[in-house]
């Protein structure tokens, strides 16, 4: 390949790679709700849009007694639709705990497990309305860091089995836990998301105690990953153009 044509080449990948990264879609609150509300905690005290709590801009902050706290779109484009469009893709965002505990404020302090959940309604399970995959994505609250980020990453969309740490929901198995209903598959949950939920309330957990929430969330992220390919091709082109620079340079 001569010279010329690798170098277009490059930069065309670089396009590409660049094309990737503007279909990524962050919801940081600086223009509203975007789509996204509040369940559990988020419906008590106060809940809203608050200044002083996001990493660098506004977050979504809610104070309260509630069983669970969540944040659920279903309206949102940017992060509903076909997933298997995206061949890898990562899903991230940023928590703030101020507060959880049993009791109400300064009450005993409360580790929650928190997952990401990607629900399908069009295909109804024996026990749900839905069928859907999750993920725990870590803890809030107790001895965890006050503010974390949250980051998973689906390597292969077009998996019909569950990754690593995923599961499934919509049926139960033979102990009673949560399992996707006979038929589906991770791959074909990811072809028509149609309800996105980050929550405390864990599948085939039953939640009845009330605790005491003050927590915020912000920087809800869904970016495609670009493929190694992309990576190498627009290194190349890259070292190649400076090549070529500092070839003029001397001549």
């Amino acid at each position: 390949m001569k010279l010329r044509t690798f170098v277009v080449a490059a930069v065309a990948a670089l396009g590409s790679t660049a094309a990737l990264a503007a279909s990524s879609s962050v919801v940081d609150f600086s223009n509203g709700m975007q789509g996204w509300f509040g369940t559990g905690a988020a419906g008590n005290t106060f809940s809203g849009i608050d200044s002083g709590l996001g990493n660098g801009s506004q977050a979504f902050h809610a104070v309260g007694p509630a069983s669970h706290f969540g944040m659920v779109t279903n309206t949102s484009k940017d992060f509903l639709g076909n997933y298997t469009d995206m061949k890898s893709l990562t899903f991230s965002f940023d928590m703030t705990v101020k507060e959880l505990a049993i009791g109400g404020p300064g009450g005993f302090p409360l580790g929650q497990d928190l997952v990401l959940e990607l629900r399908d309604y069009d295909k109804r399970g024996p026990q749900l309305p839905y069928s859907s995959v999750w993920v725990f994505m870590g803890v809030i609250g107790g001895y965890a860091p006050a503010s974390q980020h949250f980051s998973v990453t689906i390597a292969d969309t077009s998996s019909n089995l569950l990754p690593a740490g995923w599961h499934g929901n919509g049926d139960a198995d033979q102990y009673g836990g949560p399992t996707l209903p006979y038929g589906q598959t991770f791959r074909r949950i990811l072809m028509d998301v149609d309800e996105v939920a980050i929550t405390t309330a864990v599948p085939g957990f039953i939640y009845g105690a009330e605790q005491y929430y003050d927590v915020a969330i912000d920087n809800i992220a869904l970016s495609a990953v670009p493929e190694p390919e992309q990576y190498s091709m627009m290194v190349a082109g890259l070292g190649l153009l400076g090549f070529t620079a500092r070839r003029r340079k001397r001549a």
